[in-house]
């Protein structure tokens, strides 16, 4: 069996059985059923396996520009071991605990907010440069809390109907909070049968700006510090 690797940009993950990728170059998911992600994954783990169904789906992927040819690496890799397991979240505190809101903020939040939507627009990925993921980031937490309320109080005066989106939203609270100096960590996550995705902001091992409930049920594909 020829060797493949997940071409750059592409990331997978398991859910409920299910294989699922996400090509970040074009935002793109695509779901594997059970029945094809147990032969893929027989195949990956069996070298000397030539199964003919694995081999037509790996052909699928190859046309689809989801993986590559790789002879000289370990094969297929489809275990994502970057993303740390949330333990807490403080988006209820951040209803209470806010600033005082000002202009300015107001005017930083609609640049970042109206940046964010053209990449999406024009951008053939609109996601943040990701870059290498820190743990144990140092933070204030108390500010980090406020500057969420601040954020979630201020995109409510934006013109926009959709911005409450999540990525769009998370994206928009990353740039945020980088403005003021704390570097959170981008987190698409995925679930299957049915499909859905959902995005949200975490440093450390803290969730920002969703309840954990909600997040729990989801599988991390992507994160970007």
């Amino acid at each position: 069996m020829k060797k493949f690797k997940l071409k750059k940009g592409v990331f997978s993950c398991l859910s409920d059985g299910c294989l699922i990728f996400l090509d970040s170059n074009s935002m793109n998911y695509i779901q594997l059923d059970k029945f094809k992600t147990k032969i893929l994954l027989d195949e990956i783990n069996d070298r000397n396996s030539t199964c003919e169904k694995a081999l037509k789906i790996l052909e699928i992927f190859f046309k689809n520009n989801l993986i590559v040819y790789d002879e000289s690496g370990d094969g297929l890799v489809l275990e994502n071991d970057e993303i740390s397991k949330l333990v807490n979240s403080s988006y209820a505190y951040s209803f209470i605990n806010k600033r005082d809101l000002r202009i300015k903020d107001f005017f930083l939040v609609f640049i970042i907010n109206l940046y964010v939507r053209f990449k999406f627009k024009y951008f053939k990925n609109p996601l943040p440069k990701k870059n290498k993921i820190k743990e144990n980031i140092s933070i204030n937490a108390d500010d980090v809390v406020n500057l969420v309320g601040l954020y979630n109080s201020l995109i409510t005066f934006l013109p926009w109907g959709n911005v409450n989106k999540c990525l769009l939203k998370s994206i928009g609270l990353k740039y945020f909070l980088k403005f003021h100096g704390y570097n959170s960590d981008l987190v698409i996550g995925v679930k299957a049968n049915p499909f859905y995705a959902h995005a949200w902001l975490q440093i450390n091992e803290q969730l920002l700006n969703d309840d954990l409930e909600y997040v729990g049920v989801y599988n991390p594909i992507l994160r970007i510090s």
